[in-house]
């Protein structure tokens, strides 16, 4: 199992791509789809699923996502560009992989807000 992340710092539009896939060795596949906004050093999820269910996979991404953020701050860093210190999102549930109780509960579990509405917020330290 591998994790990856991709990103492009001279991609030219207000919000910058960022792909974080985690590799099995199978068809099985976990991804986080984010737009990072350098202006407001905000990282969007834009999307977050699993393809099977009860591996453990999106908690291996949520587990390892300060340090992939911390990777990624220093690719922008060398690019002149703002280091991500918020990440934002829509938490939605997909039914048959992860209830909306268990998904609001792995969010929590990670250090994640999550309102009445169901928009994520984790605010990151000024360490990374």
């Amino acid at each position: 199992i591998t994790l990856v992340s991709k990103i492009n710092p001279n991609e030219i539009n207000i919000g910058i791509s960022v792909d974080i896939r985690l590799l099995t060795g199978s068809r099985d596949e976990s991804y986080m789809d984010c737009t990072y906004y350098p202006s407001q050093r905000t990282i969007y999820i834009n999307d977050f699923r699993s393809s099977i269910s009860s591996r453990g996979y999106g908690k291996i991404i949520l587990e390892n996502l300060g340090e992939m953020l911390e990777d990624l701050n220093k690719i922008l860093e060398k690019h002149d560009l703002n280091k991500i210190m918020i990440i934002r999102g829509k938490m939605i549930a997909n039914k048959h992989i992860i209830s909306e109780d268990n998904l609001k509960k792995m969010y929590i579990k990670y250090g994640f807000e999550v309102d009445n509405s169901n928009n994520i917020l984790k605010v990151l330290n000024e360490i990374m």
